[in-house]
């Protein structure tokens, strides 16, 4: 099992847009670490632009820059 490397409440950016709206929301907080059963670990994730959640792998996600 691979531990999660963000936490729950943590500011994060996603690496890559490919395949998503051009306005997609820049920041997200991590609202959730999902069970790691089988592949990279998962996190939910949400903007307070969005009125959804979104799933993201973690190979997909970074921290902000200072």
């Amino acid at each position: 099992m691979m531990p999660h490397r963000f936490i729950v409440g943590e500011e994060v950016r996603l690496k890559s847009l490919y395949g998503m709206p051009p306005r997609t929301p820049d920041l997200y907080r991590i609202v959730q670490t999902m069970p790691c059963e089988s592949g990279p670990p998962q996190y939910r994730i949400r903007s307070d632009e969005e009125r959804h959640e979104r799933m993201a792998n973690e190979g997909n996600l970074m921290r902000p820059s200072p």
